[in-house]
């Protein structure tokens, strides 16, 4: 327990209650105490609440702006990827989260995303994209995300699919 003669602001509440609907308990009562409390300039986290609450246009707008603030945030590139990856654009979602990969390398969330979307790709006969590289880029995101996080079941799974379907 905090203890301090200060009120705190809402945004700070606001805050609180998406990273503890993130961490802790997915439950929508906690999202929507985020979205009461978090202040109009807290783009990010506005972004982050409307992305979880399925309002994806109203959380790229969001985004926008709060990737104005920060255009080298690896976290803020990403979720704008998770937005864009949401409405279905998946060749311009995977640009950010290849800019939020090579700011930091040591973040998987994006790497991960990387693998992933190359193994839609690769099955999408429509994306023009040549399913051997794709599948080739797949495996080497994933080897490259294992060394950061060996023991990761996702990681490991989605690299013996990349493998099996190389043959």
């Amino acid at each position: 327990v905090c203890m301090t003669s200060e009120q705190t602001s809402d945004d700070v509440v606001g805050k609180a209650f998406l990273l503890h609907y993130e961490r802790n308990d997915p439950n929508q009562e906690f999202l929507g105490r985020a979205a009461k409390g978090l202040a109009a300039t807290s783009h990010f986290e506005r972004s982050t609440v409307l992305y979880y609450q399925g309002n994806l246009d109203q959380a790229l707008a969001e985004i926008n702006q709060a990737l104005a603030k920060k255009p080298n945030d690896p976290w803020r590139l990403y979720r704008k990827g998770e937005i864009l990856e949401g409405i279905g654009q998946i060749k311009d979602a995977l640009s950010f989260y290849q800019q939020a990969y090579q700011i930091n390398r040591r973040l998987t969330e994006p790497g991960e995303k990387i693998g992933l979307l190359n193994l839609i790709l690769a099955r999408d006969p429509r994306s023009g994209v040549d399913p051997a590289t794709a599948l080739n880029q797949a495996g080497q995101i994933f080897r490259e995300c294992l060394e950061v996080k060996p023991f990761d079941k996702s990681l490991l799974t989605n690299l013996g699919f990349v493998e099996m379907n190389l043959g």
